[in-house]
């Protein structure tokens, strides 16, 4: 009888913990889904894009690009975005036309896409001349 008292309370006590841990289970998975809500979406990591520049437009600080290969043909730039050229610093502004330049873009607000650094690779003077 000992032995049947010993299996029941076993048995009881199983039978009240499992719906315990189920529920823990489930609430887990339920929170992690609930916490996403109204977070930003998550960023990509910044891809790098080599491209020739059509034209900076300052205004919309936007820098319109004719790409190899990816279909990104504007760019954004904000006043802290950095143009390097021959281990030196370059306003952005001091674009032009025909430049061929590397650049980590990653998607910014509202989608849209940004680069905070650029690298010329090839300025349209020097092509000019290497013709």
């Amino acid at each position: 009888m000992e032995r049947f008292a010993k299996v029941l309370f076993q048995v009881s006590y199983c039978a009240r913990i499992l719906p315990a841990l189920v529920l823990a289970l489930f609430g887990s998975i339920a929170c992690e889904s609930i916490a996403l809500v109204g977070r930003e979406s998550l960023k990509l990591e910044p891809v790098e894009l080599v491209a020739e520049v059509e034209r900076v437009d300052s205004r919309s600080r936007e820098i319109h690009l004719r790409p190899n290969s990816d279909r990104i043909s504007v760019v954004g730039y904000t006043e802290d975005t950095r143009v390097i050229y021959r281990g030196r610093e370059h306003p952005v502004e001091n674009l032009e036309a025909g430049d061929v330049v590397a650049m980590q873009v990653k998607e910014g607000p509202a989608g849209r896409f940004q680069s905070e650094f650029l690298s010329i690779r090839q300025r349209s003077q020097d092509r000019d001349v290497s013709r």
